[in-house]
Parts: C-alpha cells; structure tokens; sequence
C-alpha cells in the first residue's frame, strides 16, 4: 500500500482504511455496523441490497454506496474478485463467496458459534442470544431483591458486541495481511461476542473475601422482596442518582479511589465532620483483620464499609445535592475532576451541546430519509470525519474507486499483531480492555501502573483478573526522572501506548504525541476518554465512567422503574467494555497508517461513543419524523408478532422458543475440561490461580479463525513482578536495577501489597 492510494475525507485528511474494498452483505444491525465503521475510517464500502427509507439506515449506511445488485450475477463476481473485506460472507450468494481471493479478508456473523453441536437448532435472533446467554434473566442486584423477574432488553446488545469484535477482527487481519499476504476467514458470533463482552458478570471466586462482597448479593433471600428503602439502603451512597432542586435527577459515580472520594466529600462539605465523627479511612492493601476494627470497615475499601455509615453518608448527598439544580452540579463536578452527571434521555443527549461540540452527533442529509442527527464514530483514527450520506447506485456505475492495497510476497502465517509491543498505562476497565484484546494477537503487552496505588483492590486487583491475561506488569513512578528516562526506553522500542483519562492528564504526564514521537517518531497513541469526540471540545476534560454515560445518553432513563430512582443498567461494565473493544479498533487503526506513512498517530474512542454502540437504535432525529421512539415499557410483550417472554421462555416472533438461561447454568452447561480449546466459548476453572483459590472465567471467545493462529493468554500476574525482567531487557545490569528500586523509581510491589488479592 502507497500514499497514492489513499483517499481523502470531506476534510482533505486522508482516511486510515482509504482505498480498502469492502463488500458488505446483510442489513442487520451487527454488519450494518461493520461496514459503518470501516466506512467512517476511510474504506470504500459497498453494500449489497435495496436501501431502505428509514432513519435508522441512513444513519447506519452513511459513507457507503448501497447498490441492489443480486441480480446482476456479472457485477458481483467483478466487485467479489478484487475485495479486500467481506463483511457477512454468510449472507452472500454461495458464486461470490467462490470468488473471494484468497488474499482477502472474510468476517462470519451467525447468531450463534457456526459448528458448535452445543447450539444446534437455536434461533438466529437478538433475542434468542440475549436469552441464551442470560441477559434476559438476570436483571442485577437491586431487580433480584425488589423480586422481579425476567424481562425484555430493548437493547441490541448482542449485535453492537459483535460489531465491536467483528471490526477489530478485520483490522487485525489487515494489519497482519500487511506483513504475510495472506488473508483469512473469520468468525464472531453474536452470542460468542455477547459472552465476552459481558466477562466481568462472569468472574466467580472461590471463597472471595467478605470485604468485596456487593452488600446487595448477600441479602437474606429469605426476605425477598425488600421493601424500596431496604434496597436503596444497600446500594453504594458514592454510586446512586440523586434528586436536585430542579427535580433533576443527578448521577455520581465515585469509584474507591483515595483522592476522589475525598476529593467529592469536601466538595459536599462532608469530609473535615466525617473525619471528626470517625469514619475509618484504613488502607485496603493491609489485609482488613490488621484494620482498626473490621465491622466499621473503611470508606477507603467500598463495599466494606459498615451499613450505619452508609446510611450517613447517603443522607448527607442527598441533602446537599437538593440544594443546587443538576445544571449547578454538573459544573461543578467538571471543574472538580468529579464524575457525575444529569440522567436524560437519548434524544436529550442526541441534541446536546456536550454530543454535538465533540462530534459525537452529526447532521447528514439523506437521499431517501432526508435530513436527520444521528450518532458520530465509534472511534477515531486521523481521518475519519467523512459524514457523507450514502450513495445509492447502480450496478452499472459499480467499480472500486481506488486502487488495490499493495501486499507483500506471502509468508507463513502467524498471529497478526505478532511483534508488535505495547505498553497500557490503563486503569479500571474500558481502558484496560484495549490492549487486553490485543494479546489474542500475539502482541507483548507491558502494564505499566504507578509504584503508588489510590484504587482499592476491587478495582486494581479483582477487575484485572480479566484483562490483565496475557499481559507482564512493571511499576513505574512516571512522576520522577528515572521513571521517565525508562519510559521514554520503553516507547522507543513499542508501538503503541494506551491510556485512559482526559487530555489534560495524558498531556501533564507527558504523553501527549509531540512529546512521545521524539522518544520514537512512529508511535501510536490510544487513548479512552469520557466524554471526548472527534473534533476536540472542552469535553476531553470532562471524567467519566461507564454507569455516569448511561446516565448522560439515555441508558438509565430508558430503563427507570417506575417506582424507583434511575440506576445502572444490571449487568456489570456493558459500556465499558464496548468502549474498550472499540478502542483496541482504534489501536489497530493507529498501528496501520504507522506501518505505512511512518508517522506517530493518535487515535481513540469515548465511553460516551461506547455508549451510543449499544444502542444505536435509539440515536437518531429526523426532520420528517422526529426523534426516535424510546421503549418505556421493559416488561413481558403478550402481543402477537413481537418478542415475548412467558413462563421462562423467551418467545421470538417467529415462534422460536428459548429457555430463559440464568448465568449459573451457563456455567454449568458450557464448562471447558483444561482438555478442551480454551479459545471455544466457555467456562475455564483456574484451579491454580495467583489470587490463591480457583477462579472461573470465561474464554476470549468473540474471535475465531480458520487459518491464523490466535494466542490462548495465561493468568494475569501480581502486580511488578517482571519490573525487573523488562529493565533487564533494556539493558540494566543487577546493580542499575537495585539502585531504581531503591529509589523508589520503579518498584516490584506496591506499598503493604503482599497478597495479590488482600483480606
């Protein structure tokens, strides 16, 4: 591949993917979504079908050519032959996936993993998917003890996962196509990318410390239901909606993280009488029976905190909180680094200044819907503010625009990303997540964390048991000129940096791209904002998490009980991890137009694109007819011709039935022997697990391929236990290694770490 080929944007930037020929099969949402994705990155997408009047494909259809070409047999053959990528091969007619090269990249989408005897005969619909894989079942904690059962999901979760996981699979397989010449077939199934995405609901610990236990998971059944005070009793007081005085709902989310809890109690008031009237603020690396007193806890160590101080804490909010309307708050918790934000709708979000300054909802002019807002990228890399509307065609008029990408004389295959090396100065989830899908790649990722830790375990440790596989880990003090002059070795040699935070931190540490292309002019950065864009906006300094962006586009709104007051969607990290397989999408990109211009790139994607990801369906605004229809109602349908569920079934609108699974079963039923393909969906039981008992997580699973090997990851490591190893690896001797440690520069374990997951 040249310069020459590349395309230019509406901007006049060339796009990453310009001149890549994709061919796109299927009008669903997950290929929809592909094909979107690789459009807005600069490919030439072409998609094969009629094209449709409504808003909901113009918006997923914008940047492509559509064109209804099954008849014209001569065309399809012409455009198959000289693709690059086919999205939805399994849709396509037996004569053109024949004529696919070899050399080209080909991406299944079935419901469920293709040959797998475990689901043979299940239907092929969202909602078949989201049963089977126990989304429609369980309904988090709160729903558990307010006695509620199963009920629909208006969300196209399951298609948004596998279009996240399915774009990252081609772009791997471009890169890697870039160093063999060689292509491949791959698969991401909706249920296999539901699973994975949904890791974080499926992590079981033997005989997990009462510290980390959800206050809301060890309620006595036997009382259930509780009463709506009983539950909002358990609930975190730091991670809740609140009501101002504008009536507003307003919604914090402070994780256990030292300077922000103190950080949010000042600007409440709160801190300086708390501290006065006791509360315990013992260190969470320090086993809790070395604490003051276990029963009290630490506000340091959420959940184990003890209920009467959960009580005061939750009061005293929502008294301060009633003081200020949420427009009041929301400027202050910005100007604070507090995250925090007003529960609004969709189409509230969609209009928004915060969505529009940052590019995160744009306008196109459609040829069938007419005008309409839509949602922006779901991630970015340089070129891609291509908001074209589509194009709709004639096979007469169809032919690539470009030429073919140049590709090297074939060589053996190996794991696409193999030698490419990565550092991740991630924290929490969605940023974590980036590299952690990389690893199935082959690339050697080094976690690098700070020599000081302000999160508790809960957040270091526990979520780490996930994405850290696969990866080594240093600590590094970033802060000193040791640390950096070590930094700076390791970006010398690497590829790509990830981080998650806002522009102002990545800049204060020095990892702003002017400054880490002098240490190595080819370097990617990727980085996970909040609230960020496209197009830079005060909003890149804006904090965030996953559950303060369902709040600020329209999740929890549309999922309010009546009854109760707004809360996070019930299953654990959705967003998160949505945002964080985009993200790894952006790394990729990066990593391709480094390997072809030899410049430094930075890339990257926001919770708050993440969060139009799962809910696509949702974000639009049209001229003719205004703003999408929202779902008010998540309860069981009896309706005729629509999904339902009844008696434990889940009832699609074809007829198709499927037991509604709960995640214990799921566990139980898809159970991997160490015998077994750890790279199939499934459970694995690490009986010899760093945490020190057995731990069941599930496989990294989205992806499969017919010819490429993927790498199986190994148990994540405690952290800074290969400090030393990569120091060695640049070329520290023993004493030079002693010396940065002694220092305090860099470091083997954090201060009173001693268990990998402390008591």
């Amino acid at each position: 591949m040249t310069n020459s080929n590349r395309m230019s944007n509406d901007t006049g930037e060339p796009g990453t993917l310009a001149g890549l020929r994709v061919l796109q099969f299927g009008c669903d949402l997950a290929p929809q979504m592909v094909g979107l994705a690789l459009a807005d990155l600069g490919a030439d997408v072409i998609r094969c079908g009629i094209a449709q009047a409504d808003p909901l494909s113009a918006a997923l259809e914008k940047g492509k050519r559509v064109a209804a070409l099954e008849d014209d047999i001569d065309a399809l053959v012409a455009l198959a032959r000289n693709a690059d990528v086919v999205v939805g091969i399994e849709k396509a007619p037996a004569f053109v996936a024949a004529a696919v090269p070899a050399t080209a990249i080909a991406l299944f989408l079935p419901a469920f993993p293709h040959g797998d005897p475990r689901f043979a005969g299940k239907g092929t619909d969202e909602g078949t998917v989201l049963a089977a894989a126990g989304v429609l079942a369980e309904r988090g904690p709160t729903n558990r003890l307010r006695g509620l059962g199963p009920a629909w999901m208006p969300m196209p979760i399951a298609s948004a996962y596998a279009a996240a996981f399915g774009t990252l699979a081609i772009l791997a397989g471009i890169f890697g196509r870039q160093q063999t010449g060689r292509g491949d077939t791959m698969e991401v199934s909706l249920f296999g990318a539901l699973m994975e995405g949904f890791s974080y609901n499926h992590i079981k610990i033997a005989d997990l410390p009462e510290r980390y236990a959800d206050p809301r998971n060890v309620s006595d059944e036997g009382g259930i239901p509780l009463t709506e005070d009983q539950v909002q009793s358990l609930i975190d007081p730091m991670y809740r909606a609140f009501l101002c005085s504008d009536d507003a709902w307003f919604y914090i989310a402070t994780p256990p993280h030292r300077a922000l809890i103190e950080r949010l109690l000042r600007l409440l008031g709160l801190w300086d009488t708390l501290l006065a009237d006791g509360i315990p603020v013992d260190d969470p690396y320090l086993s809790s029976f070395s604490w003051k007193d276990r029963v009290q806890g630490s506000i340091l160590s959420y959940p184990q905190l003890a209920p009467h101080w959960r009580g005061r804490i939750r009061s005293d909010i929502s008294r301060v909180m009633r003081t200020q309307p949420a427009t009041y708050w929301e400027q202050q918790f910005a100007a604070n680094g507090l995250c925090g934000t007003r529960v609004q709708s969709s189409a509230a979000w969609l209009t928004s200044d915060v969505a529009r300054n940052a590019g995160l909802s744009i306008r196109i002019d459609d040829p069938l819907a007419g005008e309409l807002i839509c949602a922006g990228p779901f991630m970015w890399a340089g070129g891609t503010s291509r908001h074209k509307p589509r194009a709709i065609v004639g096979s007469t008029e169809i032919t690539w625009e470009s030429e073919a990408w140049v590709l090297p004389t074939p060589t053996s295959r190996k794991p696409f990303l193999s030698g490419t090396r990565v550092l991740d100065l991630c924290n929490v989830i969605a940023g974590p997540t980036v590299a952690g899908c990389l690893t199935r790649f082959g690339a050697d990722v080094i976690k690098i964390d700070p020599t000081v830790q302000d999160f508790d375990p809960s957040i270091t440790v526990l979520l780490s048991l996930q994405s850290a596989r696969g990866k080594r880990s240093i600590l590094a003090n970033l802060a000193s000129a040791e640390g950096q002059a070590v930094f700076a070795q390791l970006v010398a040699d690497s590829d790509l940096v990830t981080f998650n935070g806002t522009q102002t931190q990545l800049t204060a540490l020095g990892l702003d791209l002017e400054s880490l292309s002098h240490a190595n002019p080819s370097i990617v950065v990727a980085q996970v904002s909040a609230f960020g864009g496209p197009v830079p906006s005060s909003n890149d300094s804006r904090k965030g998490v996953d559950e303060v962006l369902q709040a600020a586009t329209g999740v929890m709104h549309r999922l309010k009980l009546p009854q109760a007051p707004p809360e996070e969607y019930a299953h654990f990290g959705t967003i998160d991890v949505a945002t964080g397989v985009w993200g790894a999408v952006a790394a990729v990109a990066g990593l391709i137009s480094a390997n072809v211009t030899g410049k430094a790139a930075r890339v990257g994607t926001s919770l708050a694109a993440g969060a139009a990801a799962v809910q696509m369906p949702f974000l639009w605004r049209s001229a003719k007819l205004g703003p999408a229809p929202d779902v008010d109602d998540c309860h069981s349908d009896t309706g005729t011709g629509k999904p339902r569920l009844d008696s434990g079934l889940y009832i699609s609108p074809d007829g198709t039935r499927e037991p509604l699974t709960r995640y214990a079963e799921l566990r139980s039923l898809l159970a991997l022997t160490p015998a077994e393909d750890q790279r199939k969906v499934g459970f694995v039981r690490h009986e010899d697990h760093p945490v020190g008992s057995p731990v069941t997580l599930i496989t990294q699973c989205a992806i499969t391929c017919e010819h490429t090997p993927l790498v199986a990851v190994g148990n994540p490591k405690k952290y800074g236990s290969d400090t030393r190893e990569v120091l060695a690896e640049l070329g520290f001797n023993a004493h030079e290694i002693a010396g940065l440690l002694n220092r305090g520069s860099l470091a083997e374990h954090w201060p009173n770490h001693s268990q990998f997951l402390p008591d």
